[in-house]
């Protein structure tokens, strides 16, 4: 009986080992998938700021953003860093989507950053759009003498705009936002995506198109 009792345990040990052994291996890759696939894990993705972050956000944003010119000198403050444009600029559009409107953004800041991108897009010509630089013209355009001067560069003033419109889509309820805005506002939008379409490159223009199609049925 002793023989066969020892046996017995031998025989439960040696089974369990590797049972334990293979538990621990999947635990082990589970955490490793888990913390692989959430996006929030990897390094360089930025989290949504706390609800006390956004409103502070959203205070000064109110504070300064009081003109279509104030709301564009804003948006395009930069870094003293050396960079891309998109790399030197404080709010990123990418990323300012993501921290402080990725639950909702109202319709008062959609105003605004359309009000801004469209005083970089000016009507001067019958249906034609031109560029407002950062030193100015006739008329409106001398509003935008407080850009940095990186957007009198057609090519970023393009990079910029796309940027904002390709990622405000991503904004909470952006959507009813857009339904919320002023007649005024939203032919503006339309202005300022008709004048993209008309500035696609051969290169860029499918991928910007599928975006701005987005807004087209928006604006209907």
């Amino acid at each position: 009986d002793d023989i066969i009792q020892r046996r017995k345990d031998s025989s439960t040990i040696t089974s369990s080992t590797p049972i334990a052994r293979l538990d621990g291996n999947l635990q082990s890759l589970t955490i490793s998938e888990l913390s692989t696939s959430n996006p929030r894990a990897k390094s360089g993705t930025r989290a949504k700021k706390s609800s006390r972050e956004v409103h502070d956000f959203l205070r000064e944003w109110k504070q300064y953003c009081t003109t279509a010119k104030d709301t564009l000198s804003f948006l395009t403050r930069i870094k003293d860093t050396d960079g891309s444009f998109q790399d030197q600029l404080i709010l990123q559009p990418a990323v300012t989507c993501t921290e402080f409107f990725s639950t909702d953004i109202d319709s008062d800041i959609v105003g605004d950053i359309v009000e801004a991108l469209h005083l970089l897009c000016m009507k001067t010509d019958g249906d034609s759009l031109a560029v407002a630089t950062a030193n100015g013209s006739a008329g409106d355009c001398r509003d935008a003498s407080g850009v940095p001067h990186l957007l009198s560069s057609q090519y970023n003033l393009l990079s910029f705009t796309h940027s904002w419109l390709k990622n405000l889509p991503y904004c909470g309820r952006f959507h009813l936002s857009v339904s919320f805005l002023m007649p005024h506002q939203q032919q503006k939008l339309k202005e300022v995506c008709n004048f993209l379409k008309k500035s696609n490159g051969d290169e860029d223009k499918a991928d910007n198109d599928k975006y701005l199609i987005q807004y087209d049925s928006l604006l209907e």
